[in-house]
């Protein structure tokens, strides 16, 4: 089917049929003018009253409308009018609609949410989930093409590869299993198998009781392991390229869409990303913002946006890789550099203020990856098979995770990420 711009630049007679929402409906004593709504894009239809006058046009009614398109010189838009031969009601609104994007008041996030297949309408909304789609295929694209393998991990798992207090207790035939906060285990078995480079984009389920902007319960992200590597630049290299990459395909797709929608620019960045040391962003929040905090305490999401601030100031850039951070705040599969003990190879990628990626480099020793889940509190039996990976030879690995989320939260400007999931999920919600 040609597009509406197609039509109009030919300016042919032109019969079509079409099957739209009804956007707004503008009642005239002896016509109508319906809007029509697809996605992103609207048209208008002349419809004669007299002609059609059993028909009862409701906002949001799915319709067949067949109409032609007539060239006049009298008409100053185009010279074109659309009018109706034919319509059918496919589906009819039976009531009035709870809640809308076009009313006075916004809705409130709790009524968007309850709901959703009406706040999905939302051609804003719409245009964000196409984005995601079409970011989501570049994703594979690029890993693609640097012969990574997609792999599909269980999601029902017998033990936790981060913190017991995280997962999401079930039966499973009379037995204890979890809901997989992370495919870590399996990428990491693998990496064993000899996979050499693997990526998985699949639901992470987490029972964390967190009422905030970027946490949720069941998040799709995508996940990496890989080797190779011989520096963590490498890494910070590979994500930056993927970025780039990505974020040039939306914008030449999207560009158009989401300056009209959301009076915005899609920014590609430039190369390579900003790179702090987590010592070197502790010593600049003291001096920039009189921010007192220790070497060995974790960044909170306040310190994230001020370090954000000062990148977007100093170099007018919205990434920042925070790198090394201290041992003692990441999790016990991270390897901590040998020549600098009190930090590990772990690093986060902060996107306008927001943690989007975390990076690091496993620990592949098997002696030190077991002391390290006993420093950590954790019970050692439960990973008997994660660490019997680690008996029989298996090569030095990195890993990340990535939330496509929260990179589109930032990049839209969203006040959280429920409105980029499609049905999300937190503690007081498991519907619709």
């Amino acid at each position: 089917m040609k597009t509406i711009k197609e039509i109009i630049s030919e300016k042919p007679t032109w019969e079509i049929t079409i099957s739209w929402f009804i956007d707004t409906i503008r009642d005239h004593k002896k016509y109508i003018f319906l809007i029509l709504r697809q996605k992103t894009e609207f048209i208008q239809i002349f419809i004669e009253k007299e002609k059609f006058e059993w028909i009862e046009f409701k906002p949001e009614s799915f319709i067949e409308i067949t109409w032609v398109l007539q060239y006049k010189e009298e008409i100053k838009l185009h010279s074109m009018e659309l009018i109706a031969e034919s319509i059918e009601i496919l589906s009819q609104t039976l009531e009035e609609l709870p809640i809308s994007w076009k009313w006075e008041w916004y809705p409130s996030m709790t009524e968007r949410l309850d709901h959703r297949h009406i706040s999905l309408r939302e051609p804003k909304i719409l245009l964000a989930f196409e984005m995601m789609s079409c970011f989501d295929l570049k994703v594979r694209e690029f890993f693609y093409k640097r012969w990574f393998m997609e792999i599909h991990t269980p999601k029902i798992i017998w033990t936790s590869s981060e913190w017991w207090a995280e997962l999401f207790e079930m039966e499973y035939f009379e037995k204890k299993a979890y809901l997989a906060q992370s495919p870590q285990i399996y990428k990491q078995m693998a990496i064993a198998a000899w996979f050499e480079k693997v990526l998985e984009i699949a639901p992470a389920f987490r029972a964390d009781p967190s009422f905030t902007s970027r946490h949720v319960t069941e998040i799709t992200m995508l996940d990496v392991e890989m080797w190779p590597i011989k520096s963590y630049h490498e890494i910070l290299e590979i994500e930056s390229e993927m970025l780039a990459f990505t974020l040039a395909a939306l914008k030449e797709e999207f560009s158009d869409k989401v300056r009209a929608l959301y009076w915005l620019e899609i920014e590609v960045p430039t190369l390579p990303f900003p790179t702090l040391r987590f010592r070197e962003c502790v010593e600049i929040l003291k001096e920039e913002f009189g921010i007192e905090i220790l070497e060995w305490e974790d960044m909170s999401s306040e310190w994230e946006k001020k370090m954000a601030e000062y990148i977007k100031r100093e170099l007018w850039h919205d990434f920042l890789f925070i790198t090394e951070y201290p041992s003692s705040v990441r999790a016990f599969y991270t390897m901590t550099k040998d020549w600098e003990a009190p930090y590990s190879t772990w690093f986060d990628l902060i996107y306008k203020g927001l943690e989007i990626t975390s990076w690091a480099q496993r620990e592949h020793r098997h002696d030190i990856l077991r002391s390290k889940i006993i420093e950590k509190w954790m019970w050692v039996d439960g990973f008997y098979h994660y660490l019997e990976a680690f008996k029989h030879g298996i090569p030095p690995h990195w890993w990340f995770g990535f939330w496509f989320a929260r990179l589109f939260k930032q990049m839209l400007g969203y006040d959280t990420i429920k409105e980029m999931i499609l049905m999300p999920r937190d503690p007081k919600r498991i519907f619709p």
